[in-house]
């Protein structure tokens, strides 16, 4: 992999490819040379996510490929590519993602905010149950060759993803979460990589490991027995037109892929399986010359 002028890894040809490539497998498409018709979900988002995905965005459209693009944040339509491009976005969900309640202030008390989780994932699934492009997705006739979906507070799109039949990959702008990682089949190892809701490093003593190992399983057994019965309900409730497995379902048979924003120059070593893609730096872009009066 050459290195751009900014100092990080590009990994945009490769994760492209395995994008595509994870497509044509999962749905016997017949190879990867061919237009494809992308769907990228990020509904419930913030600006530092968006600037990982954004890229992805760019370069499947850029080489031909057919790409809609449903972002909770208002996009700046000059960066985006002209062609191959659909863009659908909701005031509503622009409101709710103006303001998440997180701030610098909440360092260090990162597990603290994992108990917003549950009240944060009923608003932002009763927000997109009751957006008009989430219906519009839901009864279109449109084929879709593949789902991309940011992988945080965004379960509540998997009903989209089953009406689909697509293969489905998660694209996650921060170190993946030990439910994450359990729902790709990748091993959690607790024993050293550090819960990213605490502040510990991969040099824990054994109090620390403890902690650490029990409240990822905490973590994950609360997302799947608790987080995702609750968006079946909500879904259930929401949707009563359409008859859905669990989500938790969902994303067991449909989940090809994980491709998150780390590096093992920079992050702590992860021994993940071949499913997760590491692609730290892919918001990087090369470097511009500074205006002269920085010079002077």
């Amino acid at each position: 992999m050459a290195v751009d002028r900014c100092g990080s890894i590009s990994w945009m040809m490769f994760v492209v490819s395995l994008m595509v490539s994870s497509m044509a497998i999962c749905s016997s498409a017949g190879g990867i040379g061919r237009r494809s018709n992308i769907l990228i979900l990020s509904p419930v988002t913030a600006p530092s996510h968006s600037n990982f995905i954004r890229p992805m965005v760019r370069e499947l459209a850029n080489r031909g490929h057919a790409v809609t693009y449903w972002n909770g944040l208002k996009s700046d339509k000059d960066s985006l590519p002209r062609n191959n491009l659909r863009q659908l976005y909701s005031e509503a969900l622009g409101e709710l993602n103006s303001d998440h309640q997180v701030s610098f202030a909440d360092r260090g008390h990162q597990f603290l905010l994992l108990f917003t989780f549950y009240d944060r994932t009923v608003s932002a699934c009763k927000a997109i149950y009751e957006d008009p492009i989430f219906h519009q997705l839901m009864t279109t006739d449109e084929q879709f060759d593949l789902v991309a979906v940011e992988g945080v507070l965004n379960e509540c799109v998997l009903p989209l993803v089953h009406k689909l039949k697509a293969p489905l990959i998660y694209l996650n702008s921060i170190a993946p979460t030990p439910w994450q990682l359990e729902a790709i089949g990748s091993p959690l190892a607790m024993d050293h990589n550090p819960n990213p809701a605490f502040s510990f490093t991969d040099r824990m003593n054994i109090w620390q490991r403890a902690i650490n190992t029990l409240s990822g399983l905490f973590i994950v057994y609360f997302r799947n027995w608790i987080l995702m019965p609750t968006v079946d309900g909500l879904a259930s409730q929401m949707l009563t037109n359409v008859s859905l497995p669990s989500v938790r379902t969902i994303e067991q048979e449909s989940l090809s892929l994980h491709i998150t924003n780390t590096h093992s120059s920079v992050n702590y070593q992860l021994p993940i399986t071949s499913n997760v893609v590491e692609a730290g730096g892919l918001h990087c872009s090369p470097s511009k010359p500074l205006p002269k009066v920085c010079l002077q």
